[in-house]
C-alpha cells in the first residue's frame, strides 16, 4: 500500500466528509477510494471513519490521526516548496573539483557564474580523480579522463588532446626527441602534482602528434 497515497486521500475525505465527494476531487472511483482507508485502517489497526451515517464521520481515532496526517502533509508540502525554490535560486556552497589544467579557463568564468547566483559560494580543489566526490566530499569534478565504470553521474563537457612541448632554449641544449621513447630521457614539469613520473611519461609518449619543430613555434 502507497502510505503517502492513503493519508493523503484519507484527509481528503475527511474535510469532504463524502467518498463520492472526495474521490471526484482526487478523480478515482468512490470504491477505490473505500477500499484505500478501508486498507489503511486495516494496517493501523483502528476504524478511522464512521461508515453508519449518510455523510462520511470520523471516529475519536480518525479525528487524532487525520490532525497529525494533515500536519504531516503540510511539512511535506512546505518541504516540496523549499527544495523547488532552492533549485531556482542555487544557494550554498558549491565544492568543485578541478583538473589543475583546467583552472585558468573555469577560475575566470566564475565570476560571471556568481553573479549570477550571488546566493552561492564556490570551494575549489585541485584534483582529477572521480573518487573525491565521495573521498572529499565534493559536489562535481570536472576532470580529464575515461570514466571507470562507476555508480556516479559523468557527463561529456568536450574532448581534449595533450602534446608534448618544449622551450626552445631548452631544446637547443638537450637537444630534440626524436621518438617518443626519448621522452624518457628529458626530465619535465606534470600538469598534475597528483601524477606519478611513469604515468606522464606514458601520457606525455601517447600525446607525440607532430615534429617538435611545429610545437616549439608555440611554446
Amino acid at each position: 500500500m502507497d502510505k503517502l497515497r492513503a493519508m493523503t486521500w484519507f484527509c481528503r475525505a475527511a474535510e469532504a466528509k463524502s467518498f463520492a465527494g472526495a474521490a471526484k476531487a482526487i478523480g478515482v472511483v468512490p470504491s477505490a477510494l473505500s477500499k484505500t482507508i478501508a486498507a489503511l485502517e486495516a494496517e493501523l489497526g483502528t476504524h478511522l471513519v464512521n461508515r453508519s451515517t449518510k455523510r462520511l464521520c470520523l471516529t475519536h481515532e480518525g479525528e487524532v490521526y487525520y490532525e497529525q496526517c494533515r500536519a504531516l502533509l503540510q511539512d511535506l508540502e512546505q518541504a516540496e516548496a523549499v527544495a523547488r525554490g532552492s533549485q531556482m535560486n542555487p544557494r550554498g556552497t558549491l565544492r568543485v573539483g578541478m583538473h589543475p589544467a583546467l583552472r585558468v579557463v573555469l577560475l575566470s568564468a566564475l565570476g560571471t557564474f556568481l553573479d549570477q547566483y550571488p546566493e552561492l559560494k564556490i570551494e575549489t580543489v585541485v584534483t582529477n580523480s572521480a573518487a573525491a566526490v565521495v573521498d572529499e566530499g565534493l559536489d562535481v569534478v570536472i576532470r580529464i579522463g575515461r570514466m571507470a565504470d562507476s555508480s556516479l553521474v559523468a557527463r561529456s563537457l568536450g574532448h581534449v588532446q595533450s602534446i608534448a612541448c618544449a622551450a626552445p632554449s631548452y631544446l637547443r641544449t638537450a637537444g630534440e626527441p626524436r621518438h617518443p621513447n626519448d621522452l624518457a630521457k628529458h626530465p619535465f614539469e606534470s600538469l598534475s602534482a597528483m601524477a606519478s613520473a611513469s604515468p606522464m611519461r606514458r601520457s606525455l609518449a601517447a600525446a607525440w602528434r607532430c615534429p617538435w619543430t611545429c610545437l616549439r613555434d608555440i611554446c
